[in-house]
């Protein structure tokens, strides 16, 4: 049996106080981020994926199914790749974020 180990991490949040959706600035006081590579979405407050999803050209909320319809013309690599964090106490970008990034 493999050896399991539990890494607890404290205070590697980074300040995500406010997001440009549009040109629509939405503050966030006391918001803090994380980039977490095992994680595969974004995940945001309910404000910031609102406003996102409400960006995409012909995106509709669809209360029956409590989620987003999109038109069947949208090819699935172009589909989102955030959505909201619920009560979750932070930000998280997952590997959605980090895809393009390339760090030394």
């Amino acid at each position: 049996m493999a050896d399991v180990y539990l890494i607890i991490i404290v205070g590697t949040g980074v300040p995500s106080t406010s997001i440009s959706v549009n040109g629509s600035i939405i503050k966030l006081s006391g918001n803090e981020a994380v980039a977490d590579t095992r994680t595969t979405l974004i995940f945001v407050p309910d404000e910031v994926c609102k406003a996102l999803y409400n960006a995409i050209p012909r995106a509709t909320y669809d209360s029956t199914q409590q989620g987003y319809i999109f038109p069947t013309s949208i090819r699935v690599e172009d589909l989102p790749e955030f959505k909201s964090r619920g009560k979750l106490a932070l930000d998280i970008f997952g590997d959605a974020f980090l895809k393009p990034v390339y760090a030394i």
